[in-house]
């Protein structure tokens, strides 16, 4: 709440030519403050919201040394990404180290990313290795509401006649990019593309 008080030190008093304006002035510097204070209440939701998908604190493994994680994602502000990491001990003094980094911003990545850090640390003691943990994150993952891009559709962008590393690029990212609308054009993107030589 707020005020906004006109005087006058003469015997004039003020018009409507006077007031009306001010009267604009406080609608807006009201509007501003509400507009402000929701931002700010979003800005802490997203701070939350992202803190509670990461690891609150690395435990102490023994016969390792692991440093405190350094998270600063990119974009500062409303945008909660996708970008996760865990440590967790597993049966016969053997840890699960796991670093994962879902495609987008906002809310769909932060519930991907906690289906998929979740649904790992759920199974992981449950199955015999790595291998099983991807796959039951990846059923997890095809088991959900909405359309993936999916294995087929990335093979079926990709050209077949020994295509140059930068063309496989192209292609993966046109296909992404069609695939997401471009929806996702802020987001980190990494492609490595290892060619096999014949001998």
């Amino acid at each position: 709440m707020g005020t906004l008080t006109l005087l006058t030190s003469g015997e004039d008093a003020f018009d409507g030519h006077t007031v009306a304006p001010a009267e604009g002035l406080a609608r807006r510097a009201a509007s501003a403050a509400v507009n402000a204070r929701q931002y700010t209440q979003r800005v802490a939701l997203a701070r939350d919201l992202q803190a509670g998908l990461l690891l609150p604190e690395v435990p102490a493994v023994p016969g390792a040394d692991i440093a405190p994680p350094h998270y600063h994602p990119a974009g500062e502000g409303l945008g909660i990404g996708g970008d996760f990491y865990d440590v967790f001990p597993l049966a016969g003094d053997r840890w699960a180290f796991m670093v994962g980094d879902v495609c987008g911003r906002g809310a769909m990545a932060a519930i991907t990313t906690a289906l998929v850090r979740h649904t790992a640390r759920a199974v992981a003691p449950l199955v015999p290795g790595p291998e099983a943990v991807v796959d039951a994150v990846n059923r997890a993952l095809l088991n959900r509401d909405g359309e993936l891009l999916g294995e087929e559709r990335l093979a079926d962008a990709l050209p077949l006649d020994r295509p140059a590393a930068r063309d496989v690029i192209d292609a993966v990212i046109e296909t992404v990019r069609a695939f997401t609308g471009g929806r996702h054009g802020d987001d980190d993107q990494a492609i490595l593309v290892l060619p096999s030589t014949p001998r």
